[in-house]
């Protein structure tokens, strides 16, 4: 019993630094994974199930010693020396050892799903973090390129080249975008700390910058019925048609006119 709490102390201890260790400030996913192995305790309870349950086998296996027993009569012989050994495990040993055979069967299976969910998380949680800083590099070009839009329309609007109206449309443009802009530093910061909390790291507002394209890791996941390479010219094209759109409500009346009929439904005019 002493043995086995000084083991357990020692894979705490050992736990507590492997914790404790510095993390650098980028992970790939194959780091993001043996960091979340090392420092998540559910892969250490898992290997030591299966240590106890390999331990159980051997246990199962032994052979009971027999037996001694020394006595000393006043009759002769005075000396009596015997031995007593029990038969009963010739019966018990084959079942016994069928049994840990199958608690080690068990935990190595256990490990092997934990091992598994463990990586799905991982995975999620890093490309989660990808996707949420790019979207955030997205709407920070799309921020910068609205309140560009919006200098013009009031540069234009005091030149007399456009309305009150069109200028001010511009202008909540520019504010609707800044709002999207709150949105993605929002669910940037939330996907860095559920990252953090996934790697096991004991900070969670710091969370390291994942090294990854969205497109990465994904032949490991199975075979892809389109591959993301083909949907890269669409996104493109849809980014250029609403950038030009964007660039049309600054100083065509149609597309005014649609922000207006859009703010009305919206309430917001």
């Amino acid at each position: 019993m002493p043995g086995k709490r000084g083991l357990m102390l020692f894979l705490l201890a050992a736990g507590s630094l492997l914790i404790q260790a510095p993390i650098p400030d980028s992970l790939t996913l194959a780091q993001a994974l043996s960091q979340a192995r090392t420092a998540r305790g559910q892969v250490m309870t898992a290997t030591a199930r299966v240590a106890a349950a390999r331990a159980g086998f051997r246990q199962a296996g032994t052979i009971p010693n027999p037996n001694g027993n020394y006595e000393y009569t006043e009759d002769t012989p005075r000396q009596h020396l015997t031995f007593d050994q029990s038969f009963d495990w010739l019966l018990t040993r084959g079942p016994s050892r069928d049994a840990a055979n199958a608690s080690i069967t068990g935990a190595l299976a256990d490990s092997a799903q934990l091992e598994a969910d463990l990586a799905a998380e991982v995975r999620r949680a890093f490309y989660a973090l990808v996707a949420a800083r790019q979207l955030h590099a997205l709407v920070v070009a799309q921020a910068a390129t609205a309140d560009t839009l919006a200098g013009m329309a009031e540069h234009r609007f005091k030149s007399g080249d456009i309305s009150r109206f069109e200028a001010d449309a511009a202008l909540l443009e520019a504010q609707r975008v800044r709002l999207n802009l709150s949105r993605a530093r929002e669910v940037e910061t939330i996907a860095g700390a559920e990252f953090s909390r996934t790697l096991g790291l004991m900070e969670v507002s710091r969370a390291p910058v994942p090294i990854a394209g969205l497109d990465d890791g994904l032949d490991e996941a199975g075979p892809r019925e389109a591959p993301t390479e083909a949907l890269i010219p669409g996104i493109q094209r849809a980014t250029a048609e609403s950038t030009a759109a964007t660039l049309r409500r600054s100083g065509d009346q149609t597309g005014l006119d649609t922000d207006a009929e859009r703010c009305r439904r919206g309430g917001m005019v």
